[in-house]
């Protein structure tokens, strides 16, 4: 009895007693994990927006094909900013060919494409000095694993706003590509771990919004984007802007936002506690009081 009053009297001032609940994204595979939700908290829409223009302008990244997509057609959409001339014709030695491509798609039929195939682009605009290619890789690791996903980045890919979880990129260089492949494929989340600190490979990764609130925040939905930045040293780098509306529409301040709640809970729990604690132990006292107490004689007569 004594160990769950402490133990209530810790969670009080704490003021975050979680439990939890089953989750309410659909199981997957053979069991889901739990979700963990604080009383005096509800859920809030978070939406997600990436800009990696700084990617894909000096990385590789990849096209997911669509119907009627040739290596050709490919080719000539890839770099069709790079004009030159009154003509507006194409820089021929900048242009992208279908041997750029293949190069960096080993094993490609050129004339068996499949729409949604996935492959491999060179970055849209030249590099001045011939350099490695950096291959990008999404990053949408959750609270229970760190290995990401297994496919590379596309434009077009849209990126779901985790609700516990990093959202970010990985960058491969091509000359780490064939150990990445294997130990990503063996799983081995430390072997990855050790890639990163030795700047064999390099991560952008960002912490978005949480999707839950305190019931008193006037915080209705929030808008994340994470942006790719490029210095002018060509170091890469993950910028995160986040606005928070109200249900109006409104923009809700910083101050307004980051407010703890937890305050006001806890000046409550603090005024509760005496009481509490007297009760119980006016109900120990009384509990020992009646055991100690003997029956009343019974009178007998003759």
């Amino acid at each position: 009895m004594i160990a769950h009053f402490f133990a209530g009297c810790l969670v009080a001032l704490a003021g975050i007693p979680a439990t939890t609940t089953p989750s309410p994204a659909a199981i997957r595979g053979a069991a889901a994990f739990p979700d963990l939700v604080t009383p005096g908290t509800r859920g809030i829409k978070v939406e997600l927006q990436i800009d990696a223009q700084a990617l894909i302008d000096h990385c590789c990244v990849q096209h997911v094909v669509t119907k009627g997509d040739t290596l050709a057609k490919i080719a000539a959409n890839h770099r069709k900013h790079i004009m030159t001339g009154k003509t507006g014709s194409l820089d021929r030695i900048q242009a992208t060919t279908a041997k750029d491509i293949l190069a960096l798609n080993p094993g490609l039929n050129p004339d068996k494409l499949v729409v949604n195939q996935r492959i491999w682009m060179p970055p849209r605009i030249p590099a001045a000095i011939k350099t490695e290619n950096i291959f990008v890789f999404m990053d949408q690791s959750g609270p229970f694993s760190t290995g990401g996903t297994d496919r590379g980045f596309a434009p077009t890919d849209k990126m779901i706003a985790r609700r516990r979880g990093n959202t970010g990129f990985w960058l491969v260089p091509s000359s780490q590509m064939e150990i990445y492949a294997k130990v990503k494929k063996a799983r081995d989340w430390q072997g990855i771990e050790s890639m990163k600190k030795s700047g064999k490979i390099q991560t952008l990764t960002t912490n978005g919004s949480a999707h839950s609130v305190w019931d008193e925040s006037p915080v209705h939905n929030c808008k994340d984007t994470i942006t790719i930045e490029r210095s002018k040293k060509g170091v890469l780098s993950a910028k995160l802007t986040s606005i928070a509306y109200d249900k109006a529409g409104q923009v809700v301040p910083p101050n307004e936002r980051n407010k703890d709640h937890r305050q006001n809970k806890r000046g409550m729990w603090f005024l509760l506690l005496p009481f509490l604690g007297g009760g119980w132990l006016l109900w120990q006292i009384r509990r020992q009081r009646s055991a100690t107490q003997s029956p009343p004689a019974m009178l007998t007569t003759a």
